[in-house]
């Protein structure tokens, strides 16, 4: 496997980098709300997008630092709910909250304490935001059980419960 194979400081790079990458995307999404006169459109990119694009930098990193209880469906699965959710959140289209399937996911499958209550607290203003702004009960509920679904599985398939 390709992270296995890279030596302890090569793998040091990486975990830094994708750190930096996230903080360095969630400072650029934060600036572009200055292009915006409109209250709205800032509120979205301060308080949903920005927020996210930094987790998701986080989840990434201590992906990273678990790699030694990656398995081909895990990844495979990682990269399933990544793509799911940057496809609803370019395009819109599918009927589902990519930021309530990622969260889920990803508050259910990272160890790190300080993640999950991140992840917490993005999931809890990701619900203020789909239910009681703009009411959009059936993608915030669709999110929320393919996160779940996609929890499970990932529990079931990690090395590390395997054995249990």
């Amino acid at each position: 496997m390709l992270v296995e194979n890279l030596t302890e400081q090569r793998r040091g790079h990486l975990v830094k980098a994708t750190l930096m990458a996230a903080m360095f995307l969630t400072l650029v999404i934060l600036g572009t709300s200055f292009l915006f006169s409109d209250w709205h459109a800032k509120r979205y990119i301060i308080f949903y997008l920005a927020p996210l694009v930094l987790a998701v930098g986080l989840w990434a990193r201590w992906r990273l630092l678990e790699h030694s209880c990656w398995t081909q469906y895990t990844l495979l699965l990682d990269g399933a709910v990544l793509l799911i959710a940057a496809t609803r959140l370019t395009t819109g289209f599918l009927p589902v909250s990519g930021h309530m399937l990622f969260l889920t996911y990803s508050l259910l499958t990272i160890r790190n304490r300080s993640y999950k209550i991140l992840a917490t607290v993005l999931a809890v203003e990701t619900t203020v935001f789909k239910l009681m702004l703009w009411t959009d009960w059936l993608t915030w509920a669709l999110g929320v059980v393919l996160g779940l679904v996609a929890a499970f599985l990932y529990r079931r398939w990690d090395v590390r419960l395997s054995d249990v």
